[in-house]
């Protein structure tokens, strides 16, 4: 890890409250290497400053209207790598509230399925990757059976709010 991303780590080790993150986002907003950094961090994968740096990615993103091909690519990596749910959490909403590029729909589908499919995964995960999944369906009417098919069905009777999202396809 590089001596910059270290320092952000360290920053991002004093964090308690909202307060502290709009800190950090108002004192780095001109700075345009602090995404790379936080991307960076999330893919150190160490579970804290991960966690940290996606919930400081999702709101410094939100003002974004298009996060271009090299963010798209590190949400991408950091979901393949990612073992913290908060920060795979973070990432779906990142990656939900934004235009998704065709070239990644289909891993995207895969990666959404499986989640929805472990029922150890946290609720939230599971909203944000059928939300994903009802986006990507809306645009792609012809995946609705094979995502269907592909979803834990123990899993959709288990969570009943899950079911009632996918069949508002």
């Amino acid at each position: 890890m590089s001596k910059r991303n270290q320092l952000l780590v360290d920053k991002l080790n004093k964090i308690k409250l909202k307060k502290d993150v709009d800190l950090i986002i108002s004192e780095n907003s001109t700075n345009s290497l602090f995404i790379t950094d936080l991307l960076n961090v999330c893919l150190a994968n160490e579970k804290r400053p991960s966690e940290k740096s996606s919930w400081i990615l999702r709101h410094l993103l939100q003002k974004e209207k298009d996060l271009g091909e090299i963010i798209h690519y590190k949400l991408f990596e950091i979901l393949d790598s990612s073992k913290s749910d908060p920060t795979i959490r973070n990432i779906l909403n990142i990656i939900y509230e934004h235009k998704i590029p065709e070239k990644y729909e289909s891993k995207l589908i895969d990666f959404c399925i499986k989640e929805l499919s472990n029922p150890n995964k946290p609720i939230a995960i599971h909203l944000y990757a059928a939300h994903i999944l009802m986006k990507l369906i809306k645009k792609h009417p012809l995946l609705k059976n094979e995502v269907l098919l592909s979803i834990n069905q123990k899993l959709l009777e288990s969570r009943p709010y899950i079911n009632k999202l996918l069949n508002k396809i």
